[in-house]
């Protein structure tokens, strides 16, 4: 019987936590990846317009 606690222990905290299979859990963290890549490209484009606004030479008016 002492030997079974264990193993018990063990299979009981196996059943515990994210029930998603391996591929919804990788589409998940690729899906959340992509838009936090398209977050940073976002911005890096608004700076990268934003300096070339304010390096551009100023009219002779």
């Amino acid at each position: 019987m002492r030997g079974a606690l264990p193993l018990l222990l063990i299979l009981a905290a196996s059943g515990c936590g994210d029930r998603r299979t391996f591929d919804d859990r990788f589409n998940d963290t690729q899906a959340n990846l992509q838009k936090r890549a398209r977050t940073l490209d976002e911005q890096l484009n608004h700076q990268a317009d934003e300096t070339a606004n304010n390096q551009q030479a100023p009219t002779g008016r």
